[in-house]
């Protein structure tokens, strides 16, 4: 080390550190449908996977089935049209290093719809399947993706359930 070049404190490679394990545990979260994302953001998702893992896309160094050894969605919705969608979208990402990757896919993910929700599954009036969601904000009911309605912490007085 030269004396003109500073040392990173130890608290830059433990948020560096944390950041890919909360970069790791969305994409298992992604995987086993615990997030759901759109066609779109799935594919620009998983080019930022891939250039993390991989680096840069290179025709040369790439078999037509390199994407085939990663699981990133479930198998049913991991289509042949969609690993080629993926394939061109990591072209776009030559350049980046993977903690750069990993930002980008970190970024992109905290605008998807159930980023930051624990949902739980429950039974509604009538027995209708329903999930409440717990985030940081308050509790939301969903009913099959969809929400139903939301309700803020600071309004909350009581909690009630029935067994």
């Amino acid at each position: 080390l030269s004396p003109t070049s500073t040392l990173r404190s130890p608290l830059h490679f433990f948020f560096c550190f944390l950041r890919y394990l909360f970069y790791l545990q969305l994409r298992k979260d992604i995987l086993h449908c615990r997030v759901l994302v759109t066609h779109a953001t799935a594919v620009h998702l998983f080019a930022c996977v891939l250039q993390s893992e991989l680096g840069d896309y290179s025709d040369v160094e790439r078999s037509p089935t390199y994407l085939s050894e990663f699981q990133f969605l479930p198998e049913e919705c991991q289509t042949h049209s969609f690993l080629q969608e993926v394939a061109l979208q990591h072209l776009h990402l030559v350049g980046h290093v993977p903690s750069q990757a990993e930002l980008l896919f970190l970024e992109r993910a905290k605008w998807l719809p159930l980023y930051g929700v624990d949902l739980h599954p429950v039974k509604g009036a009538g027995g209708a399947e329903l999930q409440v969601g717990v985030s940081h904000s308050g509790i939301s009911i969903f009913q099959h993706a969809t929400r139903l309605g939301f309700f803020h912490w600071p309004k909350i007085n009581k909690i009630h359930f029935k067994r």
